[in-house]
Parts: structure tokens; sequence; C-alpha cells
């Protein structure tokens, strides 16, 4: 048997970037405000003042209330570290939908994705290790090592970025999730007792974009 002591650089090409960071649990007062929201089956928590407005667009404004000035403030600030310092993008990101979603016992949440924005986040509420995680998928045409199409058995002692089809993550209250808009996730049935609550958003660039015959100004 032959033994090869190989050094060797192994370079991600082309990763899609999810960012995970700890910006602290909300207060009490905003936690509580937050739960006593009604939660219409199927539906984002409401404080019932947009009630004027067509059932799928309320509750879709929920960092603009003043209860939530304060995490709205680090939110952005985690999108601006995001899309600045690590992404190196030059336009500036503003929030414009954000929303609350409950999972209660035996209650999940469809594989989705996000139209009409270009980075999305879950700013985690409440929840434990034992709630249900949140998945993010492989779209079906991104390979990494071929195409759907070709489905090779891959070791399971050696799951890694290069192969895996989906990526999991049990959050803790406090920590903020960060991702392209278009990659799918979804929340699995939910198990525990406990009640699941996320706050997510959507969010796009203003001002100034590209140059030349490709310039275009987002106000």
């Amino acid at each position: 048997v032959l033994s090869y002591d190989m050094q060797h650089q192994m370079i991600p090409l082309f990763s899609v970037p999810l960012i995970k960071m700890n910006i602290g649990e909300m207060d009490q007062v905003s936690r509580a405000w937050i739960r006593g929201l009604d939660y219409p089956s199927q539906r984002t928590g409401t404080d019932h003042s947009d009630d004027d407005l067509p059932m799928m667009n309320r509750g879709m404004k929920i960092l603009e209330k003043p209860q939530m000035k304060d995490l709205r403030y680090k939110i952005q600030n985690a999108l601006n570290y995001f899309v600045d310092d690590v992404l190196g993008i030059v336009q500036n990101f503003q929030i414009t939908t954000s929303w609350v979603n409950k999972t209660s016992k035996s209650e999940y949440i469809d594989k989705h994705s996000h139209p009409n924005s270009i980075i999305s986040g879950v700013y985690y509420v409440d929840t434990t290790r034992k709630c249900a995680p949140i998945i993010f998928s492989k779209p079906h045409m991104y390979p990494n090592i071929t195409f759907q199409n070709i489905q090779l058995a891959y070791s399971g002692e050696n799951k890694n970025q290069y192969n895996t089809d989906y990526y999991g993550v049990n959050p803790i209250p406090g920590d903020l999730l960060m991702f392209p808009s278009w990659l799918e996730h979804e929340v699995l049935e939910q198990g525990a007792e406990h009640e699941r609550i996320s706050l997510a958003f959507n969010s796009y660039p203003k001002g100034d974009i590209g140059e030349g015959t490709k310039q275009l100004r987002i106000l």
C-alpha cells in the first residue's frame, strides 16, 4: 500500500457567505412586546396597527416600531459590517422589510428564498438548542462537484463544504444569521414544547450602483 504525505491547500472557490454572530439578547420589555403580538395561523406577528393593509402586507415593518429601535440599530450595524468589512461591497444597504415568526410544537416553515432582496437575515428572539434548526440547502443548479443529475456517494466520515447538500444551524437567543436572499432555507418540524421566535428581514442597496451604462440610482 502506497502512502503519500502530501501537503496541499484547499481553495473554496466561489463560496456562498453565511455569517453568524451574536448581537445580544433583547431586553425584557421588548421581548415581552414581541411575545405579546397576535400570531394568526400561518401569518407573521402583528400589533394590528396596519390592519388597513392587505393581509399579506401586515406585520412587514416590525423593525420600524418604536419598541424595536435598539434592535434595529444593532442589526443595521451588523449588516453594515457584513456588507462593508466582510463582503467589500461599496453600496450602503437598508433594511426594507422585517417580520416575526413564531413556531410552536409540530409547526414548521417550508423551504423558501426571499425575492426582491439581496441580503436577508434572521435574529433569534427566543429559542433553545432543542428547538428545530434552520436548514440551508444547496440550490439545484449550484454544483460544487457535480450537478444534481449525477448522485455520487460520499463517506459519512468526511462531510464537508465540498460535498454536502445542506447545512443546519441551531441558534441561541441573540444570534443573528445573514446570507444571500436567493439561498433556500427552511425550519424543520418543531419537536420541542418551547416556542421558537425569530425576526427576519430583507435588505437592498441604496444610492448609486454601477457605472457607465450599468448605472442605477435607488433612493
